[in-house]
């Protein structure tokens, strides 16, 4: 689930909106993301390239989980073919 949400902030939120400061505080954490996403797969973020670390942010992390949720809900009742 971790790993999606670094996938989700290095890809896909870039893209989601726009604004005077959007290219400065997300764009450039994306870029982190992309740049030091293994540092995340491997849980050692801490400890190297912790100076370009990825920061992301505590306001937007439940927006991303329910995101997440969702999509793995549609999955599984299309798979199963869940009906009410």
């Amino acid at each position: 689930m971790y790993m999606l949400v670094v996938f989700f902030y290095a890809y896909v939120i870039e893209h989601m909106g726009s604004g005077p400061i959007w290219e400065q505080k997300v764009g450039r954490e994306a870029r982190r993301c992309r740049e030091n996403w293994w540092t995340n797969l491997f849980y050692v973020n801490n400890y190297i390239n912790n100076e370009e670390m990825v920061n992301i942010h505590m306001d937007i992390m439940p927006l991303i989980y329910i995101i997440c949720i969702c999509f793995v809900s549609i999955a599984v009742i299309t798979r199963y073919h869940i009906s009410s």
